[in-house]
């Protein structure tokens, strides 16, 4: 007789350290359907009780699983409970999701978005929520949702104009520079003026992207190299198979397998001559470095 979808997840929790459960993920991937009613439970109870899923056992890749397969199934009811746990408190939210903040978590927004913008505005517009939730989870899905035809240029061009024009109130200098940098890259060229007040007013950081290009790229139709990284989530499997916490037990331990969500240096690929030997990062997404500046600025350019 088949495991039933809560029996497969608690062998997924049960996995060995610097192991990847390749033919288990495989099952679940094979049986995602049935499985989807499961994995909304895992959200719901990542919510509840974070800690349960932290770093101590291999119950966090129950959370951060869930989030990849309820997006590769495009499971539109995963939008809110995903939400919620971004909005917990910044502990919780780098136990559960790590890296992924910086790395695929906007893909996996963008993904099982179910046509409401108002949670993800809430993401941006809250200055108690982590800096980079705000600016990779909040606005980085716009980016995809613009390139998949789930939101129109209008409507994100339009949003945009709202935040630069005082909807954004405070003045948190990772946001500001996440959207003038975005402003830059989609061509908004209406909101020049308003990107070089916010260089002016200090708001946007120039080691971040420098303000001449970005109003040279806001001037001149855009930069499409984003539609690179604006991809929906495909094959879980795919995606997560060759990061660097399934790489064998190291010679000397980390204090943690899971890093501050500043810093996100942790699910890189393991290094081989047809792996990529850095992180999966847009270029547009902090530089892992921890320099402060964007990728595509620094160990990217």
């Amino acid at each position: 007789m088949p495991s039933t979808p809560e029996e497969l997840l608690k062998r997924l929790a049960a996995t060995p350290e610097y192991t990847y459960p390749l033919e288990l993920l495989t099952e679940i991937r094979d049986r995602l359907p049935e499985m989807i009613p499961a994995l909304l439970t895992v959200l719901q109870d990542a919510r509840q009780f974070p800690d349960d899923f932290s770093d101590r056992t291999s119950a966090w890749m129950q959370p951060m699983f869930a989030a990849y397969f309820l997006a590769e199934a495009r499971e539109k009811a995963a939008y809110r409970p995903l939400i919620a746990l971004l909005n917990l408190p910044s502990d919780d939210v780098d136990v559960l999701f790590g890296e992924m903040i910086t790395g695929d978590m906007g893909r996996i927004l963008a993904s099982v978005f179910d046509g409401d913008e108002q949670p993800l505005r809430d993401l941006v517009e809250n200055p108690e929520v982590p800096e980079f939730v705000r600016s990779c989870c909040g606005l980085g899905p716009y980016l995809c949702l613009l390139h998949n035809q789930l939101l129109t240029a209008e409507a994100v061009s339009g949003y945009f104009t709202e935040l630069m024009r005082g909807r954004l109130a405070d003045q948190n200098q990772i946001v500001w520079s996440s959207l003038a940098s975005h402003c830059g890259d989609l061509g908004f060229a209406h909101l020049i003026p308003d990107i070089q007040a916010a260089y002016r007013a200090g708001w946007c950081d120039p080691m971040f992207d420098h303000e001449e290009n970005v109003v040279l790229h806001a001037g001149n139709g855009g930069d499409p190299r984003w539609q690179r990284d604006a991809e929906l989530i495909g094959d879980t499997i795919e995606l997560t198979r060759h990061w660097h916490c399934f790489k064998p037990k190291p010679l000397t331990q980390p204090s943690s397998r899971r890093g501050n969500i500043k810093t996100p240096q942790f699910f890189a690929p393991a290094s081989s001559s047809n792996m990529r030997s850095t992180p999966k990062i847009g270029r547009n997404d902090p530089c892992p470095c921890a320099s402060g500046k964007k990728y595509k600025k620094c160990c990217g350019a």
